[in-house]
């Protein structure tokens, strides 16, 4: 008790500010695309590296084939008898020209672009394992993010019916009071409820944010532009 009179109009001297609730929140369609995590950086990195492999097979293996050269010549020698007709336009000067084709072939080479092609096919191998076990451990991620926002929005949701019910509570028993058929105590204890109401749905929103991001995370949707 704290020997207010009944008869006054007790104020409280801070308002409780009421927040905007998520009230209706659904799972976007968006987050329903469990194949979005094939979009992830880490999945594009190896399908480069996997493409670049197989440019440098098909690079090793062009050496395989013979290669062919073409070569051209042309030009004129100076028949002169003195060095002083050499620059002597009407001079005796002879035209040639030359053209030559050349191919070379690698027969053998011990072996070495057979290797260096093995080594690329261990590496492409060895890419393709590391995307299929990503891509595999990437759609777990999604879809265990996914049911961590399903069941954030299930609790905000609970959440939010006990802090309506905590404010429906105090709002009767502050009533109550002004009519004199309630105690101060009772007014205080519901407001404490209230309070723990409006903590506890804070802590689930902030769960539910958090959520929401491990989710974007996991499905390669996280930006800069997220809201």
């Amino acid at each position: 008790q704290m020997g207010y009179p009944l008869g006054d109009t007790l104020l409280l001297s801070e308002q409780l500010v009421d927040i905007p609730l998520i009230t209706n929140e659904a799972i976007p369609s968006a987050y329903r695309d469990l194949e979005s995590f094939k979009s992830r950086p880490e999945a594009s990195l190896l399908e480069l590296q996997i493409k670049g492999n197989d440019l440098e097979i098909l690079s090793l293996q062009a050496g395989y084939l013979p290669s062919v050269g073409l070569q051209v010549q042309r030009g004129a020698l100076a028949g002169a008898g003195q060095f002083n007709q050499v620059l002597d336009p009407g001079g005796n000067w002879f035209a040639y020209g030359s053209v030559g084709l050349g191919i070379n072939w690698s027969l053998f080479d011990s072996f070495n672009k057979r290797y260096k092609i093995q080594q690329k096919r261990i590496e492409k191998i060895k890419n393709e394992r590391l995307l299929f076990q990503f891509l595999q451990s990437s759609k777990l991620q999604q879809e265990q993010a996914l049911m961590g926002v399903q069941n954030a929005i299930a609790s905000l949701k609970q959440q939010v019916r006990n802090q309506d019910l905590s404010r429906d509570i105090l709002e009767t028993t502050r009533i109550k009071y002004r009519e004199g058929v309630g105690s101060n105590l009772e007014v205080i204890q519901a407001e404490a409820g209230y309070r723990e109401a409006q903590a506890a749905y804070f802590n689930s929103l902030y769960e539910y944010y958090i959520a929401k991001v491990d989710y974007l995370k996991a499905s390669g949707k996280l930006t800069g532009n997220n809201e």
